[in-house]
């Protein structure tokens, strides 16, 4: 049976947790709907669908009174005809259809918010998706606490936002953008640094060249043909997705991508 649902403002308010929620979903026509929902969120893998669930139901649909499509598999990703809003919070893999699919509705003007581990989509794939989403996924740390810094306090993005600091994954990402799209950073607390020197703790092959230190891009946002793409890497745990700080850049995203603020 597909894993997906239609997630209103009425249901939304009934969410009592990542692990308290329901298994069972509901489609839009439970709620009398007849239209779309507002976006198509594709969430779930490294984090348990529910958990991603719960907090986009209270930050984004409950938050910012927006409608949403679920699903946990990208198979369940046909079309986003329709939609004005992608998230994504998962790691695919995606069709060379779905990468095409995905850069024709931003391109038209559709607009997508990807979140956390969804640069590794980008790093399997055709290239289409990096292209899309400005990078790709390297490496990321095991749970270990680090600062998210605002490095562009005059973004949309950012407004009202103070640098936090949670524990979890620390994502290292190859930004291949103009730098000036960049609004935040992932920054080491405890010392931890990927690096290309042979013989330390902290090397990794994959680094390559790039030399990364404690700290690493992760929030970037641009147009992109008629529409608009944000990425942060931030996320994995309910406890990060529901820090004050964050809500606000996750609401203030959504937002930009609609060309609200």
């Amino acid at each position: 049976m597909k894993k997906i649902v239609n997630v209103n403002r009425r249901s939304a308010i009934k969410t009592i947790g990542a692990f308290g929620i329901t298994s069972t979903l509901v489609s839009a026509k439970a709620f009398g709907q007849t239209k779309k929902a507002d976006g198509f969120a594709l969430v779930g893998a490294s984090t348990p669908f529910e958990v991603v669930k719960t907090a986009l139901e209270k930050n984004i649909v409950a938050g910012l009174g927006l409608t949403l499509d679920y699903a946990a598999n990208p198979e369940q990703m046909t079309t986003l005809d329709g939609y004005r809003l992608l998230i994504t919070f998962h790691y695919g893999p995606f069709t060379v259809e779905q990468e095409k699919m995905v850069q024709t509705f931003v391109r038209n003007g559709g607009d997508a918010l990807f979140l956390h581990n969804s640069t590794d989509i980008a790093r399997r794939g055709t290239g289409i998706l990096r292209d899309v989403m400005g990078g790709y996924w390297l490496r990321h740390t095991d749970i270990r606490p680090y600062r998210v810094k605002i490095t562009n306090r005059d973004h949309p993005i950012t407004q009202g936002v103070q640098d936090f600091v949670v524990t979890g994954e620390h994502h290292y990402n190859q930004y291949d953008k103009d730098p000036r799209y960049v609004f935040m950073n992932n920054e080491s607390i405890d010392g931890w640094s990927y690096n290309n020197i042979e013989g330390d703790k902290h090397y990794d092959s994959q680094v390559g060249d790039l030399g990364f230190g404690p700290s690493c891009f992760s929030g970037w946002a641009y147009d992109y043909g008629k529409g608009r793409v944000c990425f942060m890497a931030p996320g994995h745990t309910l406890e990060i997705l529901m820090n004050p700080e964050f809500v606000k850049l996750q609401q203030n995203a959504v937002r930009w991508c609609l060309k609200q603020i």
